[in-house]
């Protein structure tokens, strides 16, 4: 589970800690069977967990700190490009390929889901990717193999490269399919038009996916729907 970087240090903190208590219940375990101990002092620790909002959503200023790093062209870019204009998952980015692509629109079934196929429309900053990124392939995003990405492999070597990209610990894919939710509420769209576009089946999860949409843009949009109708 991915933590927004203010929480890391509670994070950082529990998960040494839970490591060294597994150490220790190994260690009574041992001196428990050589009669070294008559019981195991740490078998009533239990430790809690900070709580998580999530994968973190990459800000407007990171998506910029990546696209300088990796111009058009770049296999990296087109990841960025893909995740953060369409919101599709890992697993289906990594699947996503040119016989997906009609007439302008992206048109694919998620792997996670099922059910009726996304229909996603292109948008400039994707098709300037797809249209500068060498694809002899069927597939968009390949390994250094020359084979598709398992989502986890993806996921993996798109993480290295934000890392590379000098941006914070923990920026993923997933977190731009998180921004992509914010964008649209932020544009104000509504949580059925923006669940349209990133298939979630629930809107409670659209609306946790889009709590750090910006509130002063929201309410500015708000105010100008409401002198709109003359209000």
């Amino acid at each position: 589970m991915e933590l927004h970087h203010q929480a890391a240090p509670a994070l950082i903190v529990a998960v040494i800690v839970r490591s060294v208590l597994k150490a220790l219940r190994g260690l009574m375990e041992y001196a428990l069977k050589a009669e070294l101990i008559e019981a195991d002092p740490t078998a009533t620790i239990k430790l809690k967990m900070p709580k998580s909002n999530g994968f973190v959503a990459w800000t407007e200023e990171e998506i910029e700190t990546y696209r300088q790093k990796y111009p058009l062209g770049t296999k990296a870019r087109l990841a960025l490009e893909i995740a953060v204009n369409t919101a599709l998952r890992a697993g289906d980015i990594a699947k996503l390929g040119r016989q997906h692509v009609r007439n302008g629109v992206i048109v694919q079934r998620q792997g996670k889901t099922g059910g009726e196929p996304l229909q996603i429309p292109i948008t400039a900053d994707l098709q300037a990717a797809f249209d500068a990124t060498p694809c002899a392939s069927l597939t968009f995003l390949l390994n250094d193999d020359g084979r598709a990405f398992t989502a986890k492999a993806l996921s993996n070597w798109f993480a290295k490269t934000a890392r590379d990209a000098g941006l914070l610990p923990r920026r993923s894919l997933h977190g731009l399919r998180k921004a992509k939710c914010r964008r649209l509420a932020e544009a104000g769209c509504s949580e059925n038009e923006i669940a349209a576009v990133s298939g979630h089946a629930s809107l409670n999860e659209v609306a946790r996916y889009t709590k750090s949409a910006n509130r002063a843009k929201l309410a500015k949009a708000a105010m100008a729907k409401v002198a709109a109708a003359g209000a």
